[in-house]
């Protein structure tokens, strides 16, 4: 996502609703060949249509708002206290 590249990822990861919150990329079901191909199907296809730009922004935007570590001392500070 840094490198604003769309990610696809799977719901065993921890951040699949995070992806589809902030539109960076595809969340697709563990172990699912099928899913993973049209994901992949559907990230050509709007590359074709246009670059990919907005998954690129919405990617940093997420990283920026999300995992940031200022933001995370933040949150982990709040868990403390």
């Amino acid at each position: 996502m840094s490198f604003g590249v769309p990610t696809i990822v799977t719901e065993a990861t921890n951040i699949a609703d995070d992806i589809r919150i902030y539109k960076s990329g595809i969340a697709i079901a563990d172990n699912n060949v099928s899913e993973l191909h049209q994901a992949m199907e559907q990230l050509y296809v709007e590359y074709n249509q246009a670059p990919l730009a907005i998954y690129a922004q919405n990617g940093k935007t997420m990283l920026r708002e999300k995992f940031y570590w200022p933001v995370l001392v933040e949150k982990f500070e709040e868990l403390y206290r």
